[in-house]
């Protein structure tokens, strides 16, 4: 599974923050990162934002297996009991594999 992670501003200039793919981590890192996957996924689906010009706000593409089309999902920090939680775990378990990878 390769995930990419955007911050987008209110302007909608692009940061890309991090991409990683699950196939370069031991197995059972790679099994807790796609299961945080499934849970952002889960909570994120349906999910309907206004965006004012000052909004900034997170795009993931979760892409399955290679040459696949990707999931796009948009999500909003600060919207309450939201996905971004999910976000946070995901970008922390690839932040904990990736430091692991390095040393």
């Amino acid at each position: 599974m390769e995930i990419v992670i955007r911050g987008v501003s209110g302007q909608g200039a692009e940061q890309l923050l991090l991409r990683a793919d699950t196939r370069t981590f031991d197995e059972a890192t790679a099994r807790r990162l796609e299961a945080a996957v499934a849970n952002l996924t889960k909570r994120a689906m349906g999910l309907r934002y206004t965006f004012d010009e000052a909004g900034s706000h997170y795009q993931l593409q979760i892409r399955e297996r290679p040459g696949d089309r990707p999931l796009t999902l948009t999500v909003v920090p600060d919207v309450p009991d939201g996905p971004f939680g999910a976000v946070r775990e995901i970008i922390r378990l690839i932040a904990l594999a990736s430091a692991t990878q390095d040393g």
